[in-house]
């Protein structure tokens, strides 16, 4: 089974839907992008890119390298671990970032890894992704805010056909909520004091 099948399986048993009479495996996957989105906002992914030397302090990244915040940069060594960290200063000029390491240059024959934030988490085959960047031990976490999230879009979408909401409609808003704060209990632990804009709930016509 592949990771985002082992995703969907899990979202559709919390939505105790598993035959999908009531979403799709396309709703739940909208759902599954917002929750990504917001976990995201307050974990971004880490990762990391190698860049060879060219005998110089100042090394300009290629252009599609874009990252929201170059962390830290380490030597590239084969088999050492952990590897030796390289004091650098990193900017963002004319659309592109370079980094100055500030006590060596880095020559030819040496590379460095760059471990930088980059923008949304990814899962692997969803939107065609590569890689899944979702820690194992928050599997569950994300897994439960787009619950809340397609909980939230079909009631949502319910209430604006039928202009009056009914009491399953409510039902699915309050299951939605429940989700919805148990995930945010669990991505910001209180007294953490993180901050950022959530995305706007989806909604979709049933």
């Amino acid at each position: 089974m592949s990771v985002l099948a082992i995703y969907r399986t899990a979202i559709i048993a919390l939505l105790d839907d598993p035959y999908y009479s009531r979403f799709t495996a396309t709703q739940v996957d909208a759902a599954l992008r917002f929750a990504l989105i917001e976990y995201s906002i307050f974990r971004p992914p880490v990762l990391s890119y190698n860049i060879d030397g060219a005998g110089t302090y100042r090394i300009t990244m290629p252009a599609d390298f874009q990252p929201l915040r170059i962390i830290r940069a380490e030597l590239h060594a084969e088999f050492a671990n952990p590897q030796s960290e390289v004091k650098m200063i990193s900017r963002f000029l004319d659309n592109q970032w370079e980094i100055e390491t500030t006590e060596r240059l880095i020559n030819l024959g040496e590379s460095l890894d760059l471990f930088y934030m980059g923008s949304v988490h990814t899962i692997y085959d969803l939107d065609g992704a590569d890689v899944t960047t979702i820690p194992v031990q928050d599997e569950q976490m994300v897994q439960i805010g787009a619950a809340g999230y397609a909980c939230i879009s079909r009631a949502t979408s319910q209430g604006e056909a039928n202009v009056i909401q009914s009491d399953a409609t409510k039902h699915i808003f309050e299951i939605g909520n429940k989700y919805l704060d148990d995930f945010r209990k669990m991505l910001r632990p209180v007294g953490k004091g993180y901050y950022g804009s959530l995305p706007s709930v989806p909604t979709d016509t049933f």
